[in-house]
C-alpha cells in the first residue's frame, strides 16, 4: 500500500466518522501522510498525527515513520502494514480536535495537555479514556470493515 492509497483509505475513514459520529458537522479535512523530515522527528517524540486549521483549511497529518523498518527511498514509498484500527483511532482522535476547533471549544491546556472540554467531547463522539480508545462496539464495527478492505488488497 503506498502513502497515497493510505491516505485514501483515511479519507474515506474521515467522512464515515464524521457521518456516523459527528452528524456531518465536520468540514472535510485533507488526510496528509507525511514521509519526510518531520515526520522522523515527530515519532521520536512521540506524535503519530495531528489536526492542523492552517488558513482556515482542516489537515489531518500522520507520520508514519513509525510504521516502516528503515528510512524509505521515496515520498510514495509502499508501507507494508495495512490501515488498523488503531489508525483510525488515531483518526478519530484528531476529528475530536477538529470538533473542537470548529466549534470554538477550548480542548487543550497551556501545558499542551487535553483537557475535561478535550474528555468531554472526545466521549460524546465515539472515544474513551481521554480519547485514546474507541468505545464498545465501535471497535469490532470498524474492525469488520478493515478486515473487508484488507481482503481486497488494501
Amino acid at each position: 500500500m503506498n502513502m497515497y492509497q493510505r491516505e485514501s483509505i483515511l479519507q474515506y475513514w474521515h467522512s464515515k466518522l464524521n457521518k456516523k459520529l459527528f452528524n456531518n458537522e465536520l468540514e472535510v479535512a485533507k488526510i496528509i501522510v507525511r514521509n519526510d523530515e518531520e515526520a522522523v522527528k515527530n515519532a521520536e517524540e512521540g506524535i503519530e498525527a495531528r489536526y492542523i486549521d492552517w488558513y482556515g483549511r482542516d489537515y489531518i497529518v500522520f507520520y508514519p515513520y513509525t510504521w516502516m523498518a528503515e528510512e524509505p527511498e521515496t515520498d510514495n514509498e509502499t508501507i507494508e502494514v495495512p490501515v488498523s484500527v488503531y489508525d483510525v483511532t488515531v483518526l478519530l482522535h484528531e476529528m475530536v480536535h477538529q470538533y473542537c476547533n470548529q466549534n470554538g471549544i477550548d480542548d487543550i491546556d497551556l501545558n499542551g495537555k487535553h483537557n475535561e472540554n478535550f474528555r468531554e467531547a472526545a466521549e460524546k463522539h465515539g472515544l474513551t479514556q481521554y480519547g485514546y480508545q474507541l468505545q464498545a462496539g465501535l471497535e469490532d464495527e470498524i474492525d469488520a470493515e478493515l478486515t473487508w478492505f484488507r481482503e481486497w488488497g488494501y
